[in-house]
């Protein structure tokens, strides 16, 4: 019986970016035994989950605060979610524009969602066509 189509692994920190220390611990075979899933049950996908309430909006805000970090924030999760052999990204950001975060981040949010995460996970032009991420955003 299936139970559910996709599993989330929670982040604690940001996946590295350029002069940046906010990087993810190194959890060694714990995403390797969190992707072992996918051999128990067929169709199964798993997402990197980054952001959330208590994630908090400080680290949020300094990724989204231009298109160079916005982009390095992209291309550094994709290298990180394929080299760990997770199938997607989810990105939880509560909330754009309030708790803190300045109005302009909840433009910057749908920048990353629309200009970067699209075109990056799912184009079919990537680097990789064979293998697109999946992206799940929650506001």
């Amino acid at each position: 019986m299936r139970c559910c189509g996709q599993v989330l692994f929670r982040a604690r920190r940001f996946i590295a970016f350029k002069n940046e220390s906010q990087t993810l611990p190194v959890l060694g075979d714990r995403y390797a035994t969190f992707n072992d899933v996918k051999l128990r049950q067929s169709g199964v996908k798993t997402l990197l989950a980054v952001g959330g309430w208590n994630f908090g909006v400080a680290r949020m805000t300094s990724m989204l605060r231009d298109t160079p970090s916005r982009s390095e924030f992209i291309r550094t999760s994709i290298e990180f979610l394929r080299r760990r052999q997770f199938d997607g990204l989810d990105l939880d950001f509560e909330y754009p524009a309030s708790r803190g975060s300045p109005p302009e981040d909840k433009q910057r949010f749908a920048q990353l969602v629309v200009a970067s995460i699209y075109r990056l996970f799912v184009n079919p032009f990537t680097a990789d066509p064979v293998k697109a991420l999946h992206c799940a955003v929650l506001v």
